[in-house]
């Protein structure tokens, strides 16, 4: 079979350089490729029975009724060169490339496509391994929580709508874990970005709220052994310098939560809020209010009502 026996390709990385790639040691210089397979009009001779092991795909377009199953050459439309000499590369077992950081998505999609499972598989393992080298990474470094922020070398969001298309199942877990650390507004423009599936957005919510539901816990936890005169002086504090109605609820919020709703610390930071009647559209249509624990709203709700001042 005639075929240039070199190309030129260029291999994704960072420096996008460029290589002489010889197309023949997949069957044309053995002499036993069957088939030319064409790629960005270059034509690779491979052989059948290689490809058929490993791809169902490749199995059923050499052996079944398919209209490619008698072609001397068959075209590969929409396929990048660098990416499927990479894939042919893994695919023989002669050669066997490995899988890296730089081109585990490029052979994860072919992959999925030709449905090479092995392949697959090695791609996942890749990534799952690189996710945890970014999380540990010296250039990443916890907050307060000991929570990781992400760099932008690692979208966990990004990643995660990735691993659903090619049923890469270990990044796909690592990344909801990943995604579960960011906030609320971070999750919901994510969820947009990448039409992250149903399942894994509900996935995410439920951790996130594990995860807040145990720093509570922590939180509270914590309290009990802190300096409870100077939990309340430093919210006596936060309250006197309050300008704002967003301000003075966040205050009120705080007394509740780390002194308590029957405690002189909120008994106080209420009758501030008690005095500001005049502003009470403020108070009731801040955003921040209706985020308030329930009986804090009630008790603000009642304030209001009692002072003739209907909600």
């Amino acid at each position: 079979m005639n075929a240039a026996k070199k190309v030129k390709c260029v291999h994704a990385g960072a420096n996008q350089a460029e290589a002489v790639i010889d197309v023949t040691k997949f069957g044309g210089e053995s002499g036993l490729a069957d088939v030319i397979l064409v790629v960005e009009d270059v034509r690779i001779p491979v052989i059948k029975i290689v490809l058929s092991l490993v791809s169902p795909v490749f199995r059923a377009m050499f052996e079944s009724e398919f209209k490619e199953k008698n072609l001397k050459e068959i075209s590969l439309p929409g396929k990048k060169l660098g990416p499927f000499l990479h894939f042919l590369n893994w695919i023989y077992p002669d050669i066997r490339a490995t899988v890296t950081a730089q081109n585990a998505f490029p052979n994860a999609r072919l992959a999925s496509e030709y449905q090479v499972k092995q392949l697959t598989e090695e791609c996942d393992e890749c990534l799952w391994r690189y996710a945890n080298a970014c999380i540990f990474s010296e250039t990443k470094q916890p907050d307060r929580r000991g929570l990781y922020s992400e760099t932008k070398s690692f979208d966990a969001l990004h990643y995660l709508h990735l691993a659903e298309q090619f049923g890469l199942k270990k990044l796909a877990n690592i990344c909801v874990q990943l995604a579960s650390e960011r906030n609320l507004q971070k999750r919901k423009d994510g969820f947009q970005s990448w039409k992250i599936s149903l399942e894994s957005q509900r996935k995410i919510t439920n951790l996130a709220v594990e995860r807040l539901d145990q720093f509570e816990s922590d939180t509270r936890s914590l309290i009990d052994v802190l300096d409870q005169e100077e939990i309340r002086d430093r919210i006596t504090d936060e309250f006197n310098t309050c300008l704002t109605p967003s301000a003075q609820l966040r205050a009120l919020r705080l007394a509740y939560v780390y002194c308590g709703h029957s405690s002189d610390v909120y008994e106080r930071s209420f009758m501030e809020i008690q005095k500001e009647l005049k502003e009470k559209k403020m108070y009731l249509s801040d955003k921040s209010f209706l985020l308030l624990p329930e009986l804090v709203k009630a008790d603000i709700n009642r304030m209001f009502s009692l002072n003739n001042d209907f909600f």
